[in-house]
């Protein structure tokens, strides 16, 4: 009975849960070219939505095309806990960057993250000590694998973007990616 209760309340958090499109209105806004007294017309695909690891950010990377030109989106917003000004104030800032790869840079990005892995497994790391293989994409966005005594294999992927680590599993991203870069609406 236990369980049937807890998995209800699981059912209930999960299903309340809202689905955020922070990369709608950057793409709407920034991304898709808009002529006066003309019709647009753009396709998206959904690669990844989700928090980080640690809960503090949310991140969401979508494709985009628009008539030959296809791109990647990656839009996260950091959460930051202020301090309150008040007793009993929750106060909280978020921040969003969002990050535009070409096509090109993708398939760069898609490359090395399946490369990431063989490059990872022949580092070792000693007790107390972390490992670091990183690839730079472009001047304000690296990938980054960490490895640890112990994390032997490549469990979590961050993503460095403006100078903030975001962290992802491994095996979502691996397994999205390349259907976006096959992705040929």
């Amino acid at each position: 009975m236990k369980v049937l209760i807890v998995l209800m309340i699981l059912v209930g958090f999960t299903s309340c849960q809202v689905t955020r499109n922070i990369t709608e209105e950057y793409i709407k806004n920034n991304v898709e070219v808009h002529e006066v007294g003309k019709k647009s017309s753009i396709k998206t695909y959904s690669i990844y939505k989700g928090y980080s690891k640690d809960m503090s950010s949310y991140l969401e990377l979508t494709g985009f095309k628009q008539g030959n030109e296809k791109k990647l989106i990656i839009g996260v917003d950091k959460y930051y806990k202020l301090r309150p000004k008040f007793n009993g104030e929750q106060a909280v800032n978020a921040k969003i960057y969002y990050l535009v790869l070409n096509e090109n840079e993708f398939k760069l990005m898609n490359k090395e993250i399946q490369n990431l892995e063989s490059r990872y497994n022949v580092l070792t790391a000693d007790r107390n000590e972390e490992v670091y293989v990183d690839f730079t994409i472009k001047d304000d966005f690296f990938i980054s694998g960490r490895k640890t005594k112990q994390l032997p294999r490549l469990t979590f992927l961050d993503l460095w973007i403006n100078g903030k680590k975001y962290t992802i599993t491994m095996f979502k991203i691996k397994q999205k990616l390349p259907l976006f870069e096959s992705w040929n609406p």
